[in-house]
């Protein structure tokens, strides 16, 4: 998973709600629910566009977007990590959506 991959997965995570948000929390194999594997949806986990719509707002309101907007870092990741070459392992539900 590269860097903006995970910023554009957080963006649509957040697109999602509160509701969807508190899955992932809670057990983020359950994220399985809300996804979508329709070939007619391009963006799937993803939602870069989302990450724009604060600067646009800006924009439109004060003529420029914000100019100490800053991605920021997050450190490490927490929890446990997983085998990236065997992702069934605590993700069935995920696995049988975008694994073959």
């Amino acid at each position: 998973m590269s860097d903006d991959s995970y910023h554009y997965f957080k963006a649509w995570l957040i697109g999602k709600g509160e509701k969807v948000y508190q899955t992932a929390l809670e057990n983020p194999d359950d994220l399985a629910d809300h996804v979508s594997t329709d070939e007619a949806d391009e963006t799937g986990c993803d939602n870069e566009l989302l990450n724009y719509a604060a600067d646009e707002v800006m924009e439109s309101l004060f003529g420029e977007s914000d100019p100490d907007y800053e991605t920021g870092e997050e450190g490490p990741p927490r929890g446990e990590p997983f085998d990236e070459d065997d992702p069934t392992i605590g993700f069935p539900k995920l696995t049988a959506k975008f694994w073959e």
